[in-house]
């Protein structure tokens, strides 16, 4: 295993800027009783966009330690004097590894959550597949001691790619234990979910080829009907293999569904609905918790 940290370099920039004024560093607003699990300040137009204000620690997991899925990376908060932290377990899209959709795990969980990103058993695994070996990270997730002290096991999202994004939907379906599921793209030769109540966002690429909307994402949210919060985005220009490099939108969404609700953090519903005002970063919208567009 090897250990590894970083800093956002936002809150590098506001301890200089800070210092050069003669004054401290502004702490990270602390939960009240209220909203018990928000973590860090409350978000401003862009910091849901790049990386957040906790400094992070990753252990890489063996495959060979993980018989149901093909190992992963574990990216915690090091910082706990707010408290516990909620869980989420990621997985790419078929024929990729990990490292294809690396960038959005450190980002995330810089944002204030434990983050399990996986590999498939095999990277040519299917939905279903890709479901079960979500699942199986969920299990580790609860029970790894690697955790222990900063995971809020009660708290647990997942997030897929593609194929990932097909997996998440139904793990959303059978887990309404669940706090929030975020489905990137997803491609799925099933596109009902009609027993899902989990919070559910589905992320659809104006462009995309591989995942027709028309076929994949527009049939697959409209299924939803029994998920009280639910929306439906299309990032405007995207094409499907978008989420392999850094995107700001993709950030912001997900880390907006999330803290919203693995975290229940009534800050972010407002960035939820204003982010996607932007038309020349958001296409189309359908959601059940913002005013129709």
């Amino acid at each position: 295993m090897t250990t590894t940290a970083r800093r956002s370099s936002s809150l590098v920039t506001a301890v200089l800027l800070a210092a050069a004024l003669g004054t401290t560093a502004a702490a990270p607003a602390v939960a009240d009783d209220a909203h018990p699990y928000q973590r860090g300040p409350a978000p401003t137009a862009t910091s849901a966009q790049v990386d957040g204000p906790f400094e992070i620690s990753k252990t890489v997991i063996p495959a060979a330690s993980t018989p149901r899925f093909g190992g992963g990376d574990l990216f915690l908060p090091k910082d706990t004097s707010q408290g516990t932290f909620g869980g989420v377990v990621l997985i790419p899209g078929w024929s990729g590894a990990r490292s294809t959709v690396a960038w959005m795990a450190p980002r995330l969980a810089s944002q204030g959550f434990v983050v399990l990103l996986i590999d498939a058993k095999n990277t040519l695994d299917g939905t279903p597949r890709r479901a079960e070996a979500l699942q199986a990270g969920l299990a580790w997730l609860k029970d790894t001691p690697l955790a222990e002290g900063v995971l809020d096991r009660s708290r647990l999202g997942v997030w897929g790619y593609s194929m990932g994004g097909g997996g998440s939907l139904r793990v959303g379906e059978s887990r309404p234990d669940l706090k929030a599921v975020v489905n990137v793209f997803p491609w799925d030769s099933i596109r009902s979910f009609p027993a899902t109540t989990t919070p559910s966002l589905v992320l659809a690429a104006q462009k995309d080829l591989t995942a027709p909307n028309s076929m994949h994402s527009i049939p697959m949210y409209a299924s939803l009907t029994k998920a009280d919060q639910r929306a439906w985005v299309e990032l405007a220009g995207a094409e499907h293999l978008l989420p392999l490099k850094p995107d700001a939108r993709l950030s912001e969404m997900t880390t907006a569904w999330f803290k919203r609700y693995v975290d229940d953090d009534t800050r972010y519903a407002d960035l939820l609905c204003s982010a996607t005002k932007d038309p020349k970063a958001y296409s189309a919208m359908k959601s059940t918790i913002c005013p129709v567009r």
